[in-house]
C-alpha cells in the first residue's frame, strides 16, 4: 500500500516524498508575476461575466459546480505559470567537509570483533591508506577527524587512537565538532563509537544546533550490541539536598545478565571517600 501510494504522488509531483523531505520547494516563474496576476484577473472577470450572460434552467448546484472546476482550472493554470521547483543541495567534490568523530575510550580496547578489538577495527575501516572507507569519502568531502572520550579534539587519522579516556561524552563531542567547524561548508558528522556513553549529558542541545545548520549525524556502531555476562548501573536516584549527618535513602537500579546467583558490591564514594 505504501509503495502504490509512493508511485500515484511520483506520478503527479515528478518526485518522491523522500526528496521533498530533503528539499525545498521554491517558484521559478517564465514572466513576471504581477503579469501573471494581471492576466489571471482578467481572464477571471471574463469567465464572470460570460457566466452571467448564459441564460439556464440548470439547478444553482450545478452551475456552482461548474463555476468550481472553471476557478480550479484557472488556478490549476497559475500553478504552471509559477513554475514550482523543487531545490536539492548536493556535495560539490572536494568543496565539502565531512566531520568523522571516532571513540578513543577505554571500552573501545574491548576485544569483542573477530580480528581483535573495537579499536582495531576502526583503524581497519578507517585508516588513511589502507582502510575501506577514507580513500572513497575523501574522494567527494575533506576529511576532518576528531577523537573524542571525556573531551574531544582534533586527530591526525585513525591510527593514532590510543583508546585511553576514562569516559565518554557523545554530547561534548558533536559541540566541539560543530565549534571546530563553524567556518566551513559542512556535509555532515559520522559518529563512530561502541555507544557507552558514561557522561550523561543530555544530546539535545547539540543535536539541534546541528539540525539549524542542517547538518546531519550518521551513528556508526562498534562491537557487540548485547553480552552474555553483563552488568550495569541503570540508574541513581538521590535528594536534591539533605541535611548535615542526616541519613541519606539512594534509589539503585542495576541491570545484571548473565550472573544468575552471584553477589554484586555496590559501594557509593564521595570525592573518593568510601
Amino acid at each position: 500500500m505504501e509503495r502504490t501510494l509512493e508511485a500515484i504522488f511520483t506520478f503527479f509531483f515528478k518526485f518522491p516524498p523522500r526528496l521533498y523531505q530533503r528539499g525545498d520547494v521554491s517558484l521559478a516563474p517564465g514572466f513576471p508575476p504581477s503579469l501573471i496576476a494581471l492576466g489571471l484577473g482578467v481572464a477571471l472577470v471574463f469567465l464572470v461575466l460570460m457566466v452571467r450572460r448564459v441564460q439556464t434552467s440548470s439547478p444553482l448546484k450545478d452551475r456552482m459546480i461548474l463555476g468550481g472546476l472553471r476557478v480550479a482550472g484557472l488556478a490549476l493554470l497559475a500553478a504552471c505559470l509559477l513554475r514550482p521547483v523543487l531545490l536539492l543541495s548536493s556535495a560539490v567534490p572536494q568543496r565539502n567537509v565531512l566531520g568523522i568523530l571516532l571513540d578513543d575510550s577505554r571500552s573501545m580496547r574491548l576485544a569483542d570483533i573477530e580480528g581483535g578489538s573495537r579499536l582495531d577495527a576502526v583503524r581497519r575501516v578507517f585508516g588513511d591508506s589502507a582502510g575501506a572507507i577514507s580513500p572513497r569519502l575523501a574522494d567527494r568531502f575533506v576529511l576532518r577527524f576528531f577523537r573524542f572520550a571525556a573531551d574531544a579534539g582534533p586527530l591526525a587519522g585513525a591510527a593514532a587512537l590510543k583508546g585511553s579516556g576514562t569516559r565518554t561524552d557523545l554530547a561534548a563531542a558533536l559541540d566541539a565538532a560543530r565549534q571546530e567547524l563553524a567556518g566551513v561548508p559542512l556535509a555532515g558528522l559520522v559518529v563512530v563509537s561502541d555507544g557507552a556513553d558514561n557522561a550523561g549529558t543530555d544530546l539535545t542541545a547539540p543535536l539541534l544546533a546541528l539540525k539549524a545548520r542542517r547538518v546531519p549525524v550518521y551513528t556508526v556502531g562498534v562491537g557487540r550490541e548485547r553480552f552474555t555476562r553483563d552488568l550495569a548501573i541503570e540508574r541513581v536516584s538521590l535528594p536534591a539536598s539533605a541535611l548535615a549527618g542526616a541519613g541519606v535513602l539512594a534509589e539503585v537500579v542495576l541491570r545484571v545478565r548473565g550472573l544468575s546467583g552471584q553477589q554484586v558490591t555496590v559501594t557509593a564514594e564521595d570525592e573518593g571517600r568510601v
